[in-house]
């Protein structure tokens, strides 16, 4: 005898599978270098499993500049602590007039939400509650205080944020990079950094214990240890130096 509940077993489990699937083809598109020099895309290897609260970076590209890369799904922004980094104070410091806690900047299920404590704005609008943020946004904090929010790359939920009011991020960085699973640098307009100089896409993300990277070409690491020059997945140790034909620059913890 066909039980109802039975039916509607039958009916949810199809959906769980979808839904499974629609998370990990999710997280597979993170991981995938669009290098229009490869006949096909590289998708990493190597499974995506980081704990990444709380976890910056300080990445310096030759010939570019300088952007801190935050990897937790949220940030506080708010006042700097002088002009040192504090243990203590906000994910993003900045030296203005604000409070110490004055936002959070929130990833959540491929979106952005901006949720103001203090003082803030959205494309010149007051906000006062939670609100979701759209590629080109401008975030306003305090009376002066203007970033520029824009997710350039279709495939990818991680996000750049740009001062656009000139006011200084501590420590000193020319951006900010709100990495998800994945970040590219690349001379392609919709790079999250763009090299112009580069030739080649080199793709950073997260894997088990730490930051990788891949590129079409041969890239070598050094750092702590002895060089390794590779054309696979390569894990990146704090104060490595990334080097290949055309790209240079090194990551430290911020």
């Amino acid at each position: 005898m066909f039980c109802p509940t039975d039916r509607h077993a039958l009916a949810v489990a199809p959906r769980q599978q979808a839904e499974k699937v629609g998370r990990l083809s999710s997280r597979l598109r993170e991981t995938v270098l669009l290098d229009n020099s490869l006949e096909t895309p590289r998708v990493a290897t190597i499974p995506l499993q980081y704990d990444s609260r709380g976890e910056r970076y300080l990445v310096w590209i030759d010939r570019v500049g300088g952007y801190l890369l935050c990897l937790a799904d949220e940030i506080v922004i708010g006042q700097a602590n002088g002009s040192l980094a504090d243990a203590d104070g906000p994910d993003l410091g900045l030296q203005a007039d604000l409070s110490r806690r004055h936002a959070t900047l929130t990833r959540r299920e491929g979106q952005y939400v901006l949720s103001p404590r203090g003082a803030a704005t959205v494309d010149g609008r007051p906000v006062q509650d939670a609100t979701v943020l759209n590629h080109g946004a401008e975030i306003g904090l305090g009376d002066a205080v203007r970033l520029r929010f824009e997710r350039p790359h279709a495939l990818s939920a991680s996000a750049r944020l740009t001062v656009a009011s000139g006011h200084r991020t501590v420590p000193s960085a020319d951006g900010v990079l709100l990495m998800a699973e994945s970040c590219v640098l690349g001379p392609q307009p919709h790079s999250h950094v763009r090299c112009p100089q580069w030739h080649q896409d080199l793709l950073l993300y997260k894997g088990t214990g730490g930051l990788l990277c891949r590129s079409s070409r041969p890239v070598s690491v050094s750092g702590p240890g002895p060089a390794v020059l590779t054309e696979g997945p390569v894990a990146i140790p704090p104060g490595a130096r990334i080097e290949a034909e055309s790209l240079c620059f090194s990551i430290e913890r911020a």
